[in-house]
């Protein structure tokens, strides 16, 4: 059962977000393991949390954790930066595309819900 903490995600919203609030509402969201795409390169990856941890299937069939600390520090320089291209995090985190498309899908999702 998918459970969706927030009823309408944008950009503004998740700069506002506590980053207590973001690891939430991302491990929330993606119980349900979901295929995505990066943007620049189009590479496919799955997206998927579990025990409260996320985690990424790359195209290779590598899976990543990714770490609370690495999601907190891309969530503190998008609150000041608002940057949607993945080098703006490189100094924080080599998953910044990963990230990137999964918010992106969020506020597709909340999106259509909204409507």
């Amino acid at each position: 059962m998918k459970t969706v903490l927030f009823s309408e995600v944008t950009i503004e919203s998740i700069s506002a977000l506590s980053s207590e609030r973001f690891l939430s509402m991302m491990t929330a969201y993606f119980v349900t393991p979901v295929e995505l795409f990066t943007a620049a390169r189009k590479k496919s990856f799955s997206i998927y949390s579990e025990n409260s941890r996320l985690f990424i299937l790359n195209s290779k069939g590598n899976q990543r954790p990714l770490r609370q600390t690495e999601l907190e520090e891309f969530h503190n320089l998008f609150k000041k930066t608002g940057g949607i291209m993945p080098i703006t995090y490189r100094d924080v985190t080599f998953n910044s595309s990963y990230i990137l498309a999964a918010i992106e899908h969020i506020n597709f999702k909340e999106a259509i819900h909204a409507k």
